[in-house]
């Protein structure tokens, strides 16, 4: 198993994936901005087959210096595996090298137990819950959950 950035060559198999896997289409846009540099996606591969993928886009105009992990999804023949681990692991490590970005922050349904329970482990909070985020599916509220990063100081040179 390896992670890897996204590229144009296995975006096709991405949305495949997250048509299989998620609750609710992905909306064009989100694949375009992930194949816009800098490349802040990542695809789990096994033998060359995409089995995991993880979303991101840098949201000058949202969240104050956020970077937005917009889907994270694994091949349901795959789940159990770690994979969502990995690939979510992978973010927040790349994430955290770009300063001066605060923090990383996600959407998630509020009925989705699994998926909060390892954005905790990781370090993630509940920042808020937004009522009727989602349309077309049985939990329409989420929480928005955000990983924030430390913030480097510069020491303070005492006066000579």
């Amino acid at each position: 198993m390896e992670i890897v950035e996204l590229d144009a060559t296995s975006i096709a198999s991405v949305r495949r994936l997250n048509l299989a896997a998620l609750p609710i289409p992905v909306q064009d846009h989100i694949y375009r901005e992930a194949l816009t540099p800098p490349i802040l996606s990542w695809v789990a591969l096994r033998d060359g087959k995409v089995l995991g993928a993880a979303l991101v886009h840098d949201d000058d105009g949202g969240q104050a210096g956020g970077l937005c992990l917009r889907t994270i999804a694994v091949d349901i023949r795959a789940r159990g595996q770690g994979i969502g681990r990995l690939l979510l692991e992978k973010v927040v490590e790349h994430a955290s090298s770009m300063m001066p970005k605060k923090k990383l922050y996600l959407h998630v349904q509020v009925d989705n137990d699994d998926a909060i329970r390892l954005y905790q482990r990781l370090g993630f909070s509940v920042e808020q819950r937004v009522a009727n985020y989602y349309r077309r599916v049985a939990c329409v509220d989420c929480f928005v959950m955000a990983l924030v990063f430390p913030v480097l100081r510069t020491p303070i040179t005492p006066p000579s």
